[in-house]
């Protein structure tokens, strides 16, 4: 089942924090004893039994959109459900590292069914819903994660995260890239009773890119290219490939470019580029 492997591989993730905690799943939030305690086959010895403190993962909403292309879509969102006493705080920043471990890792494989999907996963930082007292005296806090997700057949199918663009060797923080080419006819054909089509002259590439500015060297480069601190000749290299193993590179220069602020708002470059 497709959507209990992506469950499996949450947990998997959420154990690779540096915290001292150990993540569990699927548990319902329901106590007996006032305890989080289970126990668990010892790694040492098979015949023993350890008891591990663990911090219980429940499911409590999963929908999927699918969509009817060939290559089997379906959009996932999740909101998984963390519980443990108040005392431990370690838990907190282990599911804060679970957020920025997708956000630096945006991406992972799972086999269901003998298929392989890629899975391009977001998760919102931690919540809390609820806390819930026992009869020890602690309370429970209760936290909550949301993931969205786009998963599909890999074999069927790329997305812009199989996508390699790089400008002067540094990843492009691109919101939108363009590649095209164009045909460039012969100028010297011309239409007449003796010629019948006109024959290619030249094919230019180029495109046009949105992008973040972000302070990092390319899009300062740009920008100063824009207001003339650079000449508008200044020329970079674009490195573009799609394919694994296959990277196409060239020397581009910007053009037509328009730099969009708003009030408290990000800083937006949308240029366009061409083969120099």
């Amino acid at each position: 089942m497709l959507s209990k492997e992506i469950f499996k591989q949450i947990i998997v993730d959420a154990n690779k924090t540096t915290e001292d905690v150990e993540f569990e799943g699927n548990y319902l939030f329901a106590f007996y004893d006032d305890t989080f305690i289970v126990q668990k086959q010892s790694t040492d010895n098979a015949y023993n039994v350890n008891d591990v403190e663990i911090v219980p993962v429940s499911e409590i909403l999963s929908t999927e959109v699918p969509f009817i292309e060939d290559n089997n879509r379906s959009d996932f969102t999740k909101v998984i459900e963390f519980a443990f006493p108040s005392d431990k705080t370690d838990v907190l920043e282990a599911m804060q590292d679970l957020r920025d471990y997708y956000f630096t890792n945006p991406r992972f494989t799972i086999v269901d069914n003998g298929i392989t999907y890629n899975v391009n996963i977001k998760a919102t930082r931690p919540n809390k819903t609820r806390e819930l007292y026992d009869r020890s005296g602690k309370f429970i806090m209760v936290y909550q994660i949301k993931l969205d997700m786009s998963v599909y057949n890999s074999v069927k199918g790329y997305d812009s995260n199989d996508l390699t663009v790089k400008i002067n060797n540094i990843d492009l923080d691109y919101i939108d890239f363009t590649f095209s080419s164009n045909m460039v006819l012969d100028p010297s054909n011309k239409f007449g009773s003796d010629i019948t089509e006109n024959e290619v002259y030249a094919r230019g590439i180029g495109g046009v890119a949105r992008m973040i500015h972000n302070k990092g060297t390319v899009t300062s480069l740009i920008f100063n290219t824009m207001i003339g601190v650079l000449p508008k000749e200044t020329t970079f290299n674009l490195k573009y490939g799609l394919e694994a193993g296959f990277i196409e590179e060239f020397t581009i220069y910007f053009f037509d470019t328009t730099v969009t602020t708003s009030k408290n708002g990000v800083i937006i470059i949308d240029t366009k580029w061409s083969v120099n």
